[in-house]
């Protein structure tokens, strides 16, 4: 009878995405400046690989600023009773150069691109829906947009040899390519657990409804 109840908050995740910060603007812009894309079409365009190619352009920019990875929760707060994790806020994570998924989810959203969130033990990665119509999803570790070392990813390719002699362009692209097939395996391997409702596990799509139910959590 006086078993723990355990309440999932996963939910609350949506109120860190903070897609309308007056800084997106100006990684926005910056994107837009690499020519990687044009404008930010979300998913209004037919065309295959346009969603993937905005998305790229989030990713280049972060590249470039050199934002490093943060993981999203210290759980040092938690004890037996109360799971609960410190995640940064979007201008956290900005004002320190700190990349987490829901920095980039924020990104995601802000160009109208639905993010989701994905959850498993000790871990938490971001994918989007790449079509309007939600039948196709990429995933993204990004942890790989920091100093990364692609080997400790790939322990079975030898990258090394791939990556002599490569613009920053070029490593910036290979790192996404890389990162999508990282988190897409890491996906399927996990499907079941993340589906399942069972704690440390979460699929949270951040799509229009979710944001009508909660709002971003503001300064």
């Amino acid at each position: 009878a006086n078993g723990t109840k355990f309440y999932d908050t996963s939910i609350f995740f949506a109120a860190y995405v903070n897609e309308e910060n007056p800084m997106i603007d100006q990684l926005l812009r910056e994107a837009l400046n690499t020519r990687i894309v044009n404008r930010f079409l979300g998913y209004q365009s037919k065309a295959k690989g346009v969603v993937d190619k905005q998305v790229y352009a989030l990713w280049n920019i972060l590249q470039k600023r050199k934002f490093r990875y943060s993981s999203v929760s210290n759980t040092s707060l938690s004890s037996n009773v109360v799971f609960s994790q410190r995640v940064r806020t979007f201008d956290d994570a900005l004002d320190s150069s700190q990349i987490n998924c829901v920095l980039f989810a924020s990104l995601l959203r802000s160009i109208n691109i639905d993010p989701i969130l994905v959850r498993t033990p000790g871990h938490m990665f971001v994918g989007y829906y790449t079509d309007n119509s939600h039948k196709d999803m990429n995933f993204l570790e990004t942890t790989m947009i920091g100093d990364v070392d692609l080997d400790d990813f790939f322990p079975d390719e030898q990258l090394d040899s791939t990556m002599v002699g490569k613009s920053q362009n070029e490593m910036s692209l290979l790192t996404f390519e890389k990162s999508k097939q990282y988190a897409n395996k890491k996906y399927k391997e996990n499907e079941e657990g993340i589906h399942s409702g069972k704690l440390n596990y979460m699929f949270l799509e951040i799509s229009k409804e979710v944001r009508r139910k909660i709002q971003p959590i503001g300064k």
